[in-house]
């Protein structure tokens, strides 16, 4: 029966496509590279790997071969890191990936929370759309994402903690046109330029059916002026435009208690607002990602 290693060594192998670059990559000789990709090719009785002075490529058969080690050599990995993860909680590393705009509100306060309790334990953090995050909790890339739900990417593969929390607020600047009403109907901010990243699916749930009552055609889907991911950036077009922007409390304190932005929240806006926490279905949460988890849970 093949080993691991000869896996690891066909899958670097194709993906360089020399046997030079490929042991250089491994840490081992070209001669000790070779010796196992023709065990490899031994165990399945037929060739892998065509040579040419160009360098190697795969044949049809290793091709399915090779698909079929990058899975196990993914997985390999992956369960040795949860062993790791499920039994260190002092020197492991936790990937996590987030909603941009869920980061201060949610992510950064249950960090704290973690940090303090085991100071040695490392995070990496990544700031992505949900359709992102979900390919990379997919390759095990992440453990785990917080994200706002959606009918619209799901994968029967994820499964996920949900809950809610207080609404983000809408603002703008002060002196805007909008800071002066006292009520306001959602479609007066459709007259404005407006920032932001995904809309999320209960923002275009409910702005639909305020929409809707009010007779008005209004796609509440349409895209944002300017789309980004840099809270930074956008605080300062809105400090600086009539564009508006949402964002959370935890956002810009102090934007908000100077008065350099203002909170316009429209007539009916919800008071409460859907976000969950997705990891994969076919294993258990490790003892960190499950530490995390039950951290968030209590904050929504």
């Amino acid at each position: 029966m093949f080993h691991l290693r000869q896996l690891q060594c066909a899958v670097a192998l194709a993906e360089a496509g020399s046997f030079g670059v490929a042991a250089e990559r491994l840490g081992i000789t070209p001669s000790g590279l070779t010796q196992s990709i023709q065990r490899l090719e031994q165990h399945y009785d037929t060739v892998l790997f065509l040579r040419s002075r160009t360098g190697v490529s795969l044949t049809p058969t290793g091709e399915i071969v090779i698909n079929g080690a990058r899975l196990i050599v993914q997985r390999a990995a992956s369960i040795e890191r949860e062993v790791d993860l499920a039994n260190n909680l002092e020197t492991g590393v936790l990937n996590i990936g987030v909603d941009p705009s869920l980061s201060n509100a949610i992510l950064v306060p249950a960090l704290l929370s973690l940090m303090e309790s085991y100071p040695r334990f490392k995070y990496c953090v990544t700031n992505a759309e949900r359709n992102v995050l979900s390919g990379q909790l997919d390759r095990n890339e992440i453990d785990l994402f917080l994200s706002y739900p959606s009918r619209a990417i799901r994968n029967n593969r994820h499964n996920s903690f949900s809950g809610s929390i207080k609404s983000p607020i809408l603002v703008c600047r002060s002196g805007h046109p909008l800071s002066r009403r006292a009520k306001r109907n959602i479609a007066e901010y459709f007259e404005y330029p407006r920032l932001g990243a995904t809309l999320p699916e209960w923002y275009t749930d409910w702005a639909g059916l305020q929409l809707e009552s009010d007779g008005l055609k209004t796609d509440p889907a349409q895209g944002y002026h300017l789309h980004a991911d840099d809270l930074g950036l956008m605080k300062s077009i809105v400090q600086r435009s009539d564009c508006l922007m949402g964002l959370y409390v935890a956002d810009a304190p102090l934007e908000l208690e100077k008065g350099v932005l203002v909170a316009i929240n429209p007539d009916n806006w919800p008071d409460k607002v859907p976000i969950e926490i997705v990891y994969h279905d076919h294993r258990q949460l490790a003892h960190a990602a499950q530490k995390l988890v039950d951290t968030i849970a209590t904050m929504i």
